[in-house]
């Protein structure tokens, strides 16, 4: 590791600050599917539908997976802050970020269940 004149580093920084913009968004995805919401019919003619919410499990396993990718991209900004890490590790961090968005496709795409 070396160190970069003033200027040099700030497309490092850049590069590693969007792989971090994606992680974190995916969190977003998936914190938003966590819960699932439906309503009971009612149980007279007047009555009001009663709202349930139910937790979808693997929405929670893809959150704290993509976490994990958000913390990690986390640490590689700070780095390329700090310092200058080998090339190697730029395909290290871009394979996190597509692992992130692969879990939250396919977390996405999972069937619902029927209530």
């Amino acid at each position: 590791m070396t160190t970069d004149p003033v200027g040099r580093q700030w497309p490092r920084i850049g590069g590693a600050l969007c792989l971090l913009a994606v992680c974190a968004l995916t969190v977003a995805v998936m914190a938003g599917q966590i819960t699932m919401t439906y309503y009971l019919p009612p149980t007279d003619p007047g009555g009001v539908a009663a709202p349930r919410t139910k937790v979808f499990g693997p929405a929670v396993v893809g959150a704290v997976i993509t976490g994990v990718a958000t913390l990690l991209e986390l640490g590689w900004t700070v780095w390329n802050a700090v310092a200058h890490p080998p090339r190697r590790w730029w395909v290290a961090a871009a394979t996190v970020a597509v692992v992130a968005v692969a879990v939250g496709i396919v977390v996405s795409g999972m069937d619902r269940p029927d209530f």
